[in-house]
């Protein structure tokens, strides 16, 4: 038996790996600003902002989003168990 329909699950990153916000907001803003004067577009946008946040942050950024990653695997896990359960 399928379930109908669909969800949105939403996951914050754990506290104790969050960046300050004041610091990944002037990186994510001064990223956008460089591609827009770059004249980057298309599907070339996204690893060129991921990049430049990570080298603004000194990889601050880049470990950040592995252990959001690596939570974000757990809760699927924990989601598809409970799943599971249900068939």
């Amino acid at each position: 038996e399928i379930l109908i329909g669909g969800i949105l699950l939403t996951n914050p990153i754990p506290e104790q790996y969050e960046m300050p916000k004041d610091v990944i907001d002037n990186a994510i803003s001064t990223a956008l600003k460089q591609m827009d004067e770059q004249g980057i577009k298309g599907k070339e946008c996204t690893p060129f902002v991921l990049k430049t946040i990570t080298d603004l942050t000194g990889g601050d950024s880049l470990e950040s989003n592995i252990k959001l990653v690596l939570n974000n695997t757990a809760v699927g896990s924990e989601v598809a168990k409970e799943y599971r359960k249900l068939k």
